[in-house]
């Protein structure tokens, strides 16, 4: 399942209900004490399943139940509503009116626990239709004779095809939204199968000591467990019923040979096996080759262990649910550079259609190199309640006239690009330049030291930096790619041409398809092991990860992936063509795959406006 959005009501500062929209990835931003992590608390109450506190509760509202509401898309299309019988979410009306799950948790008493869980959908509400999800099949074949039901077709052991009956007999519906229950004695067969299918939730928090057992650090290990049990579900549920089956045998049996001895004593007992999950079994303590405790280390480095759990993330093939990994504040305790590594993973996590990442920050900068459609902006009206903006361009002004933009800096170049590995690619294309004695600028070394900022144009971003930066009096270039062939316009065309016609700013077309059409076809060979053939057109993040799947997949053809799979995959390609790949050329081979000239005629171009000389943009 995909989380679409969370509303929040009556929940801390979040008094009336409050809905945020959420992506694949989702930068909540705003002051402190705004009300960011309240948003993920609730998420992990409401994916935990553990309860909540009275001073949840605003102190001035006099209702004294908390509702958390989660709405999905990409639900399983069969779900058994019924001990093992098969349908469909539409068939059984719970889907609300954008065709999606949605999902009420309430929480309320002592210990404000959740005590109903409910479905708003458009559901039947005309007279005997209204209420079948709750009816025992006894009472769903007294409710068809009661309506004059022909049943001889219909299998009446099976209480969906009942309901499926009554409610093709109704003709006329009368649909409206409502709210059922579906933790009821009756339904639990719906909950039990739906809260299955459920994504994994794994909350980061930033004010954790980040030993190697607190939660910070055991929450990615634990996750890893849990995704390796549900890659073996099957076998584990066979263990465990042959277990059940042998316990259960040798309790039974000796509550008979109790019974010999004393028949009072034997009345009532039953053998229960209590399962508390093989996951609980396993437990993960990080020390580095010396034997040295995580919680010995360094705060920074501490929290950098995250990064490598989520790249790895990346690179394997989630099985089973969806995850949404949130994280508050990924700037705490890190040098900027290591923030940007963080981002990257991010990003790159996100880009796997089984993940969402959610992330909080009171940085700008950070923000920044995230599509501006991801960014939530939360603040707070004059009576206290919250506001949540998005997905407008003045969303990242407003945080930036709130939090603070860039710190006195010596910026002499926004250099824009399409995405991050534009970004790897420019970084590596002139590093390899330099190093071989061409007078080239290093765009990475320079991007570290705050010389050079990349701007990542995806996302919808282009427009904002269009209007907006040109008030910073800092030279802008911006790099397109083709993504046409030779002759044809490029896709771009009209927004370079605007670029081009502003003060101090330059933009520069591709002469090949895109970036990777540069990266030469001996070093794809030398990295991935199979030879493709590359050209000015051809799409060759396509070829590599089509290439690559055939490879290691002989037995799927690349044409029966869905479209999602297929463009993880290529995303995967693109990243690894313009980082590993490209670090395995020399600057011949580059050059080679230049003819035009293009490459020098930027970097000359970026050279001389870094030197102070404008004039090269004009």
């Amino acid at each position: 399942m995909r989380l679409e959005s969370v509303t929040l009501e009556n929940f801390r500062g979040y008094s009336q209900p409050t809905t945020i929209r959420i992506g694949d990835i989702t930068a909540l931003m705003g002051r402190n004490d705004a009300g960011k992590s309240s948003i993920f608390d609730a998420l992990n109450a409401f994916f935990s399943g553990k309860g909540l506190d009275r001073g949840d509760i605003p102190t001035t509202s006099a209702n004294h139940e908390i509702r958390i509401t989660c709405e999905f898309s990409n639900f399983p299309a069969l779900v058994n509503l019924d001990s093992g019988n098969q349908t469909t979410l539409a068939a059984e009306h719970l889907l609300n009116p954008d065709g999606n799950l949605e999902i009420i948790k309430v929480f309320s008493g002592a210990k404000m626990t959740c005590s109903k869980v409910l479905a708003r959908a458009v559901h039947p509400t005309a007279t005997g239709g209204e209420n079948l999800l709750t009816l025992k099949i006894t009472d769903l074949r007294k409710r068809a004779a009661e309506l004059g039901v022909a049943l001889t077709s219909v299998n009446q052991t099976v209480k969906a095809e009942l309901r499926q009956a009554i409610w093709a007999h109704l003709g006329n519906l009368s649909p409206a939204l409502s709210e059922i229950e579906l933790k009821t004695e009756d339904t639990k067969y719906i909950w039990d199968d739906l809260g299955n299918a459920l994504p994994h939730f794994a909350l980061f928090k930033s004010d954790r000591k980040s030993t190697d057992q607190d939660e910070e650090a055991q929450d990615p290990m634990n996750l890893a467990i849990r995704q390796a049990m549900d890659a073996m579900r099957t076998d584990i549920d066979r263990i465990k019923a042959h277990v059940t089956a042998e316990v259960e045998g040798i309790a039974r049996l000796t509550v008979e040979k109790l019974r010999d001895i004393d028949p009072s004593l034997a009345a009532g007992l039953n053998p229960k096996l209590e399962d508390k999950g093989w996951e609980k079994q396993l437990k993960v303590n990080l020390a580095d080759e010396s034997e040295v405790p995580v919680n010995k280390r360094g705060s920074g480095f501490r929290r950098l262990l995250l990064i490598s759990f989520f790249r790895a993330q990346v690179e394997r093939q989630a099985e089973g649910r969806n995850v949404i990994i949130a994280f508050e504040e990924p700037e705490t305790s890190q040098h900027p550079k290591n923030q940007k590594l963080l981002m990257e993973a991010f990003q790159a996590l996100a880009d796997d259609p089984m993940y969402q990442i959610l992330l909080t920050t009171h940085t700008p900068t950070l923000a920044r190199l995230l599509p501006l459609n991801s960014i939530r902006y939360i603040s707070c009206d004059a009576s206290g309640c919250r506001l949540i903006q998005d997905n407008d361009e003045s969303t990242y002004l407003q945080a930036v006239q709130e939090l603070g933009v860039l710190p006195d800096h010596d910026v002499t170049l926004f250099l824009g690009i399409e995405g991050p590995n534009d970004e790897a690619f420019w970084r590596n294309a002139s590093r390899l330049l330099s190093i071989s004695g061409h007078n080239v600028p290093n765009l990475g070394y320079l991007a570290d030291i705050g010389k050079v900022v990349f701007m990542p144009l995806g996302g919808g971003n282009l427009q904002y930096w269009v209007s907006r930066l040109a008030r910073l009096n800092i030279p802008e270039v911006y790099l397109f790619d083709r993504d046409a062939a030779p002759g044809d316009p490029p896709k771009y065309a009209r927004e370079a041409a605007q670029f081009n016609a502003r003060q101090d700013c330059k933009a520069f077309i591709t002469s090949r398809r895109e970036a990777e059409n540069y990266i030469h076809p001996d070093a794809i060979n030398d990295e991935y092991g199979f030879a493709i053939q590359v050209d000015g057109i051809c799409d060759v993040p396509n070829l590599v990860a089509k290439s690559q799947h055939d490879v290691h997949n002989p037995g799927t053809p690349w044409n029966t992936l869905h479209p999602d799979d297929q463009r993880y995959k290529e995303s995967k390609a693109k990243k690894r063509l313009n980082g590993a790949v490209l670090q395995r050329m020399t600057a011949t081979q580059l050059l080679q795959m230049d003819p035009d000239g293009y490459i020098l005629s930027v970097l000359d171009c970026i050279k001389e406006v870094i030197a102070g000389n404008r004039a090269v943009l004009n």
